[in-house]
């Protein structure tokens, strides 16, 4: 077959299996490549510039260069034998799938990825992925000795407030969606060490603490978790097809403004298998592998970072309101300087249910 003079080339299924080598290294308009399953142990792409679907997955490969193929947008190369994997040149690159090979490493930081799977190889948590964190679809599982792994994808996410004042209690949730017969999580997570103290640790709808929290010191101001959650309410597991919490955290602010965020940085979740009767790892999908929260200052109105005399001024439009007016929590009159109108509601600093003198002597006992 005359490799050199096709757009797109895809192995039939006689030939799968066969090959140990390919060469379509002068195919300079090469778009399409699928030499899937076979045995191929070496694959130049350094002069097929055009490539922009590259499977290849399922062979002997020990090393892939494509810092040459700069129009990439698919790159399928699971089950290799991969220890490198640059993808830093590939900045058109939407999907990768690099599973079940010797990775302990991966940056995906310079590209924007709708898809990566990374599940099985040699790393051993979502720290050894860099910029996982901006990939809308992520799968990680670390390669070890488990119990089979299968299908279905359960999908997990860190749900926080977008905004809480800096005297509230900073809450983040754990969430499941597409169990099937839950047993256990492991959670390991990390916390802004900077901006959150103290923590309390509870499992949610039928999920409780099998050990309490096993908190390591702070590396670079940032403290790291570790929890076991096992399901007590029934023997086949949680099964829940919409997303669910299964865990809450909260914390207090340590007093700083400013974006505070919980990472999770390992989940590994096991179920029961109830066709084979064996316990099974499911394969996870982190959706939202970050919970952040902008810890604000109640006193700073218009959010401008300081608690002055503008901030009184914004109050004294609202006195006279309490909590049983119509509009309490949606008349505007002035808006914050992001653009976000303030209501009476807001501007209820001592909690009461109503603006008076004592929410202005308490907003002026705390002026900058």
């Amino acid at each position: 077959m005359r490799w050199n003079v096709c757009y797109r080339i895809s192995l039939p299924a006689y030939v799968k299996r066969c090959l140990v080598r390919f060469d379509a290294y002068n195919n300079t308009k090469l778009k399409d490549l699928n030499c899937e399953d076979n045995q191929i142990k070496t694959l130049d792409l350094s002069n097929n510039t055009a490539l922009e679907n590259l499977i290849c997955g399922d062979n002997q490969l020990t090393s892939l260069d494509v810092s040459k193929n700069t129009a990439l947008v698919y790159l399928y190369c699971r089950d290799n034998l991969l220890t490198t994997l640059d993808v830093s040149n590939n900045l058109e690159l939407s999907r990768l799938d690099c599973s079940q090979n010797q990775l302990t490493s991966l940056d995906v930081s310079n590209i924007s990825l709708d898809y990566l799977d990374c599940t099985l190889n040699y790393m051993a948590s979502v720290d050894d992925v860099n910029g996982w964190e901006r990939v809308p679809y992520f799968y990680f599982y670390p390669q070890r000795d488990v119990p089979p792994y299968i299908t279905p994808t359960v999908s997990a996410y860190i749900g926080a407030k977008s905004q809480a004042y800096v005297t509230d209690k900073i809450e983040y949730q754990l969430a499941l969606s597409n169990a099937v017969n839950v047993l256990a999580v492991d959670f390991e997570f990390k916390v802004d060490g900077a901006m959150l103290v103290g923590n309390s640790f509870e499992g949610l709808n039928g999920f409780t603490m099998l050990e309490s929290v096993n908190w390591t010191d702070k590396v670079d101001g940032t403290w790291t978790g570790a929890v076991k959650l096992g399901y007590t309410e029934g023997d086949y597991g949680f099964t829940e097809e919409p997303y669910t919490d299964i865990a809450r955290l909260v914390f207090d602010s340590t007093g700083l403004l400013g974006e505070a965020s919980l990472t999770i940085k390992k989940l590994e979740i096991t179920g029961l298998d109830q066709a084979i009767g064996e316990v099974v790892y499911y394969n996870v999908i982190i959706e939202a592998g970050i919970g952040t929260t902008i810890i604000l200052n109640k006193y700073d109105l218009n959010k401008d970072g300081v608690v002055d005399l503008i901030d009184l001024g914004i109050m004294l439009l609202y006195v006279g309101f309490n909590e049983n007016d119509p509009e309490w929590a949606t008349l505007v009159k002035v808006n914050d300087r992001n653009g976000i109108g303030i209501t009476p509601k807001d501007c209820d600093v001592n909690g009461d249910g109503e603006i008076d003198m004592a929410d202005l002597i308490e907003l002026i006992a705390n002026f900058d």
